[in-house]
């Protein structure tokens, strides 16, 4: 499977025909699969588990309230030891669009959008796709905390050539720090 970044895929479930909604809340619930944008940024990996969509569109007019939420299991590294640790992740993100041109967006261009006056749909995917990246935590340990954190010289910085695995093929900068100590 090939990722991109330049144009995520269109996920057909998260495409809404508008042409024939009537005034009022329309509620939608659904499954998304990760792995359908296609993205590098959105592993399988991270991303193992559905993630459960919920959709509520308001039509009021020629305007339309967009309020997307989600729940799911992702499967980030922890920081220290880099076994998977789950996380439930939650987000949310709400957008206006408006076929009136005299809306105009506030500072933030993300929250009213203009929609043309023969729209028949309104495609979501890219905002779900934001949501889930900005809902990934920055920092991710095991709880409770990993071998890692046990382990007396875990988080110290000697270098210790004996702990150098001998079969693998040391890097430029252990190669030079190998040198330095030989000097000593």
């Amino acid at each position: 499977m090939t990722y991109h970044h330049s144009l995520p895929a269109r996920l057909p479930e998260m495409i809404f025909k508008i042409s024939s909604l009537k005034d009022g809340g329309h509620r939608f619930s659904l499954s998304v699969d990760a792995a359908k944008f296609e993205d590098a940024a959105l592993p399988p990996e991270l991303f193992p588990n559905p993630v459960a969509v919920e959709v509520v569109l308001t039509k009021a007019g020629a305007e339309f309230f967009a309020t997307l939420s989600f729940e799911t299991v992702a499967m980030p590294e922890c920081d220290l030891c880099l076994k998977p640790v789950a996380r439930k992740l939650t987000g949310e993100f709400r957008v206006l669009f408006s076929q009136d041109r005299s809306i105009t967006p506030g500072r933030d261009d993300s929250e009213v959008r203009s929609l043309g006056k023969n729209a028949t749909e309104i495609d979501l995917t890219e905002d779900l796709r934001e949501t889930l990246l900005l809902s990934v935590p920055m920092k991710n340990t095991c709880e409770p905390p990993c071998e890692a954190l046990h382990k007396k010289d875990a988080m110290s910085f000697e270098f210790r050539p004996d702990d150098v695995n001998e079969t693998l093929e040391a890097s430029k900068w252990q190669e030079a720090l190998r040198n330095i100590q030989n000097k000593n």
